[in-house]
């Protein structure tokens, strides 16, 4: 899609830069993007995927928040080149460190993923989640702090189905 000028109309929508269909698309919204980066927001609420009666989200599922990031930042990617969306792979983290017990409703949560490396299908990323404060009520002190961070490596095979066939050998 291309605006009146020819430049090229994104659809940041999550449901259209990730390979996951809903209720398990965890990300609210796409914030902002660049070459190397993405930035999107999450809002745990009561009746999503992994919250419990009153809301909260258990922190590990910060990894998955980074992940689908990284999604969307391949997903933003295939569209800039015309492509579709692709699969890709989570491999791991050699630490998440999460400084919350839960991730809380009525709080919103931004998570930045940055790539540090690209070669033959495998990346690695820098990815940080922030809570996000209402500055009017808050002290100068609490604005926007980061409170997870984990360097991901994951891998996108250029043939996702050559690839899994090649899986079955």
């Amino acid at each position: 899609m291309t605006d009146m000028t020819g430049a090229k109309q994104l659809d940041l929508r999550p449901e259209k830069v990730l390979p996951h269909a809903h209720p398990m698309i965890l990300l609210d919204e796409i914030l902002d993007y660049g070459d190397q980066f993405t930035v999107a927001l999450i809002r745990p609420e009561v009746g999503k995927p992994f919250a419990d009666d009153h809301g909260c989200v258990p922190v590990w599922v910060g990894m998955e928040y980074m992940a689908q990031t990284i999604g969307a930042y391949a997903g933003i990617q295939s569209q800039l080149a015309g492509e579709a969306v692709k699969i890709g792979f989570l491999l791991g983290t050699r630490a998440y460190d999460c400084s919350l017990d839960t991730f809380q409703v009525g709080r919103e949560y931004r998570v930045r993923v940055e790539k540090v490396y690209e070669g033959d299908g495998l990346s690695s990323f820098e990815c940080t989640i922030e809570q996000t404060v209402d500055k009017e009520s808050a002290h100068l002190d609490t604005m926007d702090k980061v409170i997870a961070r984990a360097v991901i490596n994951t891998f996108q095979p250029d043939d996702i189905q050559a690839f899994m066939e090649a899986q079955k050998t």
